[in-house]
């Protein structure tokens, strides 16, 4: 897809939840319903993603319980936070195209217990979608309240020679940093 910037949308069950436009650089192709965007495959894979969480895991391995982490950003932050096996950073205070919310990391281990088959669980939206990890992936997270709707943005990869370079984990930041919400009736030229 050529660089530009695009619409994105979020998962969920009320028709009234904003969209996302995000500034897009070259090597990403579009994908996930509307709702990614992933490397072109020519260099160290990541993603981007737009995310409304609907039940968090209670046990990142095994069998799970999928809980209601609660209505607020503050809620989902503590539910992620308390995931076994992830490390977090400590959240800090980030206002996204003039909305509060929260950055953090969510970071898997290069080595994760055998339980969790290597992909430990974290997250599923309204339709049960959920977000693939992998060991030693690292999760960028900007949480926001966008007029009542709890939305997060996604900067997923893997750190490390294979991964993408330090200038491409900035354009993804810079993704979300510059992000705008825009009312979903909004309607968006092609």
């Amino acid at each position: 897809m050529a660089p530009g910037r695009y619409a994105m949308d979020f998962v969920s069950d009320r028709e009234d939840t904003p969209k996302v436009l995000v500034d897009v650089p070259a090597g990403y192709v579009a994908g996930g319903g509307g709702s990614k965007f992933a490397n072109d495959g020519e260099d160290g894979f990541r993603h981007f993603d737009a995310w409304t969480v609907a039940t968090v895991a209670t046990d990142p391995c095994g069998d799970t319980e999928w809980v209601d982490p609660g209505p607020g950003v503050d809620d989902l932050v503590e539910a992620l936070r308390a995931l076994p096996v992830w490390e977090s950073t400590p959240p800090r205070e980030q206002t996204i195209d003039g909305h509060d919310g929260v950055y953090l990391e969510l970071n898997v281990p290069a080595q994760v217990p055998a339980e969790c088959g290597g992909q430990p669980s974290s997250w599923r939206d309204v339709a049960g979608s959920s977000q693939g990890v992998g060991e030693g992936k690292t999760q960028r997270l900007w949480i926001a309240d966008v007029d009542g709707h709890r939305l997060m943005l996604v900067a997923g990869y893997f750190p490390g020679p294979e991964g993408p370079t330090p200038e491409q984990v900035d354009e993804m930041t810079r993704m979300a940093e510059g992000a705008t919400f825009v009312d979903a009736a909004t309607q968006i030229a092609p």
